[in-house]
C-alpha cells in the first residue's frame, strides 16, 4: 500500500533511508551518517509540510519499508523531478522502487508534468541501469555531489 507521509512519519523515513544508503553506498557513503539524521529529520518534516512536494510511503504489512518523494517544478516548464526513491535493503528487486516509480510518475502527469527528471550517483550502475529499464535517459548534464562522487541527470518523456 502507499500513502503519503505524516509529520510523525519523518523518523521513519530517515532509517530507511540511511539503512538503504549505506548497504548501497558503505564506506563510500560519508554524506549520511546517523549523527546528521538530525537534519535529515528537519529536512523530511519540511518536506512533507511544503506544497508542491510529494513524500508517500510504502507498506507491507503495515510497516513502511520504501519511500519515494518527487515535485512537481524543476528547472524546467512541465518537468517534475524525482527527488528520492529508497527501499530497505531486504525488499531489494521485489518490485517496489518500480511501483513507486510508477505512481510518481502518474501523480506528476495529474498535475500537468509531461517530463521527469532525476539525478542519481555517477558510480551507482545498478540504480542507473533501473532507471534506464524504466526509460529514462541520460541528458549530458552532471555535477559534483559532497566531496568525490558526481550525479548525472536522466530524464523520462511522461
Amino acid at each position: 500500500m502507499i500513502r503519503p507521509a505524516q509529520r510523525s512519519d519523518a523518523l521513519t523515513v530517515a532509517a530507511i533511508q540511511l539503512c538503504s544508503s549505506q548497504a548501497a553506498y558503505g564506506d563510500r557513503n560519508n554524506y549520511l551518517t546517523i549523527e546528521r539524521m538530525e537534519h535529515r529529520l528537519k529536512v523530511w518534516i519540511e518536506l512533507i509540510d511544503r506544497e508542491g512536494v510529494w513524500l508517500d510511503l510504502y507498506e507491507k504489512e503495515n510497516v513502511p519499508v520504501a519511500y519515494i518523494s518527487f515535485q512537481s517544478s524543476y528547472a524546467e516548464p512541465s518537468t517534475g523531478e524525482i527527488t528520492s526513491v529508497y527501499v530497505l535493503p531486504s525488499y531489494w528487486g521485489k518490485g517496489i522502487g518500480k511501483l513507486l516509480m510508477t505512481h510518481a510518475e502518474k501523480t506528476l502527469l495529474s498535475n500537468g508534468v509531461n517530463n521527469s527528471a532525476l539525478w542519481v550517483r555517477e558510480s551507482n550502475l545498478k540504480t542507473i541501469d533501473f532507471y534506464k529499464r524504466s526509460n529514462y535517459t541520460e541528458t549530458g548534464n552532471k555535477k559534483l555531489f559532497e566531496e568525490s562522487d558526481f550525479v548525472i541527470e536522466m530524464m523520462k518523456k511522461l
